[in-house]
């Protein structure tokens, strides 16, 4: 779904703890700036700029997320908080629907559906990502771990804990 003609770019906050993870996810919108337009690039702050979408990810710290969720939403700034996510659990999912989030999407997705799930929040759309697997490593590929006999799934899962 591409932005109609003389219609402006959804502005999108991409809000993380770590600069590696939001520098590259804001070059993963490189392609759509057409429709999207990364404003602002927040580490451990408040976002300050007005923007259509606040893409909160979700680093695998579900204890913390109540709280920054909440600040989010209560944020005048932001209009509508999605949160970008690997963690699937339904009682993370119904606290943050229970917040006011309008967006739960998984970052499995691809850079495509990314745009047309932000596309679909900004037009007042609740879009909640299938829980799908994660992809598995292209055949061929090495994994950390891959040489010691560790699965694919198995240094996912060893990525995530640390």
């Amino acid at each position: 779904m591409a932005s109609p003609p003389n219609s402006r770019p959804i502005t999108v906050a991409l809000v993380d703890d770590y600069d590696v993870v939001l520098k590259g996810l804001a070059h993963l919108f490189d392609d759509y700036r057409d429709r999207v337009l990364i404003a602002e690039i927040d580490a451990n702050r408040g976002v300050s700029d007005a923007v259509d979408i606040v893409l909160y990810d979700s680093f695998a710290q579900p204890e913390s997320d109540h709280h920054e969720i909440a600040e989010l939403i209560k944020n005048p700034q932001a209009r509508r908080v999605v949160v970008y996510t690997w963690n699937f659990h339904p009682e993370l999912i119904e606290s943050a629907r229970r917040q006011g989030v309008h967006g739960y999407l998984s970052k499995t997705l691809t850079a495509a559906q990314l745009v047309a799930a932000i596309e679909a929040v900004h037009s007042g759309e609740l879009v909640i990502s299938d829980q799908g697997r994660r992809a598995p490593s292209a055949p061929g590929l090495d994994w950390p771990g891959r040489l010691e006999g560790i699965t694919d799934r198995e240094s996912e899962i060893l990525a995530l804990i640390t």
